[in-house]
Order: structure tokens, then sequence, then C-alpha cells
């Protein structure tokens, strides 16, 4: 769930830009990624043994007064994927960090947003080849730990 008070000390929002095409979604107080809707090109879902990146995908902001450093998990509930086929990349914004966010953390001042991209890799090259995604519910978890100085 993403919090509606727009007081947050973590800020969770989908990104702008066309890379994104509307597939990331916040309704609900959850941030959601819908592969069902025809994107700007008329074209819906993605492909199989693909990878698919959607760039930017998610904005994270440091909505307190300490600086924070950031890490994130990931969770499989059902569905044919596994961790190998979903990254999450620090791409841009405020902070320069480069690679998959869920294997490390990034430091964020008071007032800094991260831009991360959303990758889906379906390929052999993942481990876990992937033909056909169905209905698969991820569980994305941000957690934010004081490191002031």
């Amino acid at each position: 769930d993403v919090a509606g008070d727009a007081d947050a000390l973590l800020a969770l929002e989908p990104a702008d830009g066309d890379q994104n095409n509307g597939a990331v979604q916040q309704t609900n107080n959850e941030l959601t990624v819908d592969l069902t809707s025809p994107g700007s090109q008329g074209a819906e879902g993605i492909n199989p043994n693909a990878n698919t990146t959607f760039n930017p995908a998610i904005n994270v902001t440091n909505q307190g007064t300490n600086q924070i450093d950031l890490s994130v998990g990931i969770s499989i509930n059902s569905g044919d994927l596994t961790s190998n086929n979903i990254k999450l990349n620090a791409t841009g914004g405020d902070t320069a960090v480069s690679g998959d966010i869920t294997q490390t953390t990034v430091t964020l001042n008071s007032g800094e947003t991260v831009e991360l991209a959303l990758i889906l890799d379906l390929t052999s090259d993942s481990g876990n080849q992937i033909n056909t995604l169905g209905n698969t519910d991820v569980t994305i978890t941000f957690t934010a730990n004081d490191s002031s100085p």
C-alpha cells in the first residue's frame, strides 16, 4: 500500500515519461503495473522470451528531514516469475546509483528523488525463461532506514 498522506516520509509515485506508457499507475493507495492495457502504440502485454524495460517507472522521494538508506525487496506471491525475472534499476533523479537496487541500498538526502526502471527479463539469460506471463502477483517492499551522520 502507498499512503495517501502527502506528508509521508517516503513518497512512491509513477514516474512521468512516455517510456512508462501508463503501465505503472497509482490507484487505491497502491502502485500497480498493468500490462494488459494498450499503450500509446496500441500494443498490450510484453513479448515472451524478451527483456522489457519501463524507464522510468517509479519515483521514490525522501520527504523526511533525515538522510536515509533505501532498500528494496521483491516477493513473488503467485505466477511463474522468480526474483531473477524482475529488476529495479536506479536510472536517474538526484542520486547517481547504477544497477539492481534489490542488491544494494541507495542513500537519499532530504528532498532527493531516485528514478527506478522496472525490468522484466523473461529470457533464458535470467535462468527462468517465460513464454506466457499470465496473472502474476508481485510485492515490492521499500524500506527507509535513517542514515543521518
